[in-house]
C-alpha cells in the first residue's frame, strides 16, 4: 500500500475545461503510433495489434485513435483486412519485415478516419492509412542473395572484384 505525503481533496484538483470526447469528424489525420500490443480476441480464436495513436497535426493536435488490426481470425475476411492495413503501416514506414509490435511505436502516417457505431454511440474507425507524403511507398522485393557457398565458377559469374 502507498501512502500520500498530504491527501488530496477532490474540491482542490483542477477541472479539465477543454476535454471533448466526440469523435473526430471525418477525413485524414496524421498520426503517430504510441503503442501497439498483440492482443487475443474475446472469443480466444485469434489475435489482434491493438494500436492507440495520436493526432499529430492540424486542429485535432494531441486527440487519441484506436485501432485494432485482425491478425488471425476465423473470418478470412477480417484477416484479410486487418493485415493489408498492417501493410500499408510497414510500408508507409518502410518496414520491410515486422518481428516485434515494437517496431511500429513511433511510426507515422496519415489514417483515413470514418465514424462508425459501437453500442449506440458513434466512435472512430480508422479505414487505412498512407504515407505522409501523399505518395503509396512500396518497398521493393530484394533481390535474391547469392549463396556465399557457390563457387563463382559454378554460377558462370566472375566475383565481383575480378570484374574489369
Amino acid at each position: 500500500m502507498s501512502y500520500f505525503d498530504e491527501p488530496f481533496n477532490v474540491n482542490d484538483m483542477p477541472v479539465q475545461e477543454d476535454r471533448d470526447f466526440q469523435p473526430l469528424p471525418e477525413g485524414e489525420y496524421m498520426v503517430e503510433i504510441k503503442t501497439a500490443e498483440i492482443k487475443e480476441t474475446k472469443a480466444g480464436t485469434g489475435q489482434y495489434i491493438n494500436l492507440r495513436m495520436d493526432v499529430i497535426e492540424g486542429k485535432y493536435i494531441k486527440r487519441v485513435l484506436f485501432s485494432m488490426l485482425n491478425i488471425k481470425s476465423h473470418s478470412d475476411v477480417a484477416e484479410k483486412i486487418g493485415r493489408a492495413q498492417l501493410g500499408e503501416i510497414m510500408r508507409c514506414n518502410n518496414i520491410a519485415t515486422l518481428q516485434d509490435t515494437d517496431q511500429l511505436i513511433g511510426a507515422t502516417m496519415m489514417a483515413n478516419v470514418a465514424i462508425g457505431e459501437y453500442k449506440g454511440q458513434p466512435k472512430n474507425e480508422v479505414k487505412g492509412y498512407r504515407s505522409a507524403s501523399g505518395a503509396s511507398p512500396m518497398l521493393k522485393a530484394a533481390a535474391p542473395i547469392e549463396n556465399s557457398n557457390t563457387a563463382p565458377e559454378a554460377t558462370g559469374k566472375a566475383p565481383p572484384w575480378a570484374k574489369k
